[in-house]
């Protein structure tokens, strides 16, 4: 009903403000059936309201919306079977790492998306530990994705938790190119991928996890 509410008045209003507020209160979002038509709203305040102020805050709902969209569309299209998209990003040291480098030396990479404020993903990785430490001389290794905001909170918690996989940070919060990527609207976001790079399994836990590389690993071995 609040959301219904809010397009009316994002639609109706005479006083662009109004209209404005409405926006900024969530009347269109990325899961809205119709929320191409905010785009057709962003144009029309584009040229009702001062140019200072569309800038400011027009500017800013357009580019947030069209990324949400962009992020639920690339989530439906990174089923299993299709490659990933491409990773470059630093280590807290600095150095740079592509998801390449490590699909070169890997027969199975874990792409995880987490964040420092994230107690799901923290309470998590004791189980991730434990499969990362069974198979990692097996081919198996573990890509966590940062998403804080900054270098202190990711660092902060990387030391606190000691993680001992390959750890990267895309640090943009939500708003980050590879987040959009990849699909990532919550967290944990988790993609299994094999030696080039496609998707075995989306979403998987921990026990999932182990049961897949048991399965792949240990009977080939035995």
């Amino acid at each position: 009903m609040r959301g219904s509410a809010l397009q009316d008045l994002a639609r109706k209003s005479i006083e662009p403000v109004n209209t404005l507020l409405a926006l900024e209160l969530g009347a269109f979002h990325s899961n809205s059936s119709n929320s191409h038509e905010a785009f057709t709203i962003f144009d029309k305040l584009d040229s009702l309201l001062e140019a200072d102020l569309a800038a400011r805050r027009v500017s800013s709902l357009r580019e947030g919306l069209q990324h949400a969209i962009d992020k639920k569309k690339n989530n439906k299209q990174l089923v299993l079977g299709q490659r990933v998209p491409p990773i470059k990003l630093s280590i807290l040291q600095g150095n740079e790492i592509t998801l390449d480098d490590i699909l070169q030396k890997s027969k199975y990479v874990l792409v995880e998306f987490w964040a420092s404020w994230c107690d799901l993903c923290v309470s998590r990785f004791s189980d991730l530990k434990q499969v990362h430490t069974r198979y990692k001389d097996d081919g198996f290794e573990i890509v966590g994705i940062s998403i804080d905001s900054t270098i202190e909170e990711w660092e902060s918690s990387s030391e606190e938790h000691e993680l001992p996989w390959t750890n990267l940070g895309e640090i943009e919060g939500w708003d980050g190119s590879i987040v959009k990527d990849y699909g990532v609207s919550s967290i944990p976001h988790r993609y299994l991928v094999d030696s080039n790079g496609c998707v075995l399994k989306k979403d998987v836990t921990a026990y999932e996890l182990k049961e897949y590389l048991a399965s792949q690993i240990e009977n080939v071995t035995n």
